[in-house]
């Protein structure tokens, strides 16, 4: 093979790689997931729509203690199925970096300046007792 062919061989490769290459954390937020859970504790049931998702997960655990949550069944992405499960708890989620954060729906959201929200490392804690589960 001439250097010349090897050459465009290997900038085509490449150029295909970079064209069909997704950031997975872009990727994930469309993926849809099949979703069969009973009626159920909150907690339990955000646990696993986060653990099928791949999210991490934070809440304040006395605020989750004895809510139940409606049975969730059908083709959902992780944002509609958490949406789906906290709606009329009182609660609210906010989705950041693969990870769902619950809060009370009166609980301040910590945004820069501009709007955007700050970004926590794994495992920090929240101002409002969330805890990673």
């Amino acid at each position: 093979m001439t250097g010349k062919r090897l050459q465009t061989i290997v900038a085509l490769m490449l150029g295909a790689a970079t064209v069909t290459t997704v950031p997975i954390s872009s990727a994930r937020d469309d993926i849809s997931f099949v979703f069969d859970l009973p009626e159920q504790d909150l907690s339990d049931a955000l646990r696993a729509v986060a653990r099928r998702a791949g999210w991490e997960l934070y809440m304040p655990a006395t605020r989750v203690a004895g809510v139940r949550a409606p049975a969730l069944s059908g083709k959902l992405s992780a944002q509609e199925a958490v949406e789906s499960l906290l709606r009329g708890s009182g609660l609210r989620a906010r989705f950041l970096d693969e990870a769902i954060i619950i809060s009370d729906r009166s609980a301040p959201v910590n945004r820069r300046a501009n709007g955007t929200p700050y970004r926590r490392a794994k495992g920090t804690p929240f101002q409002d007792g969330a805890r990673l589960i």
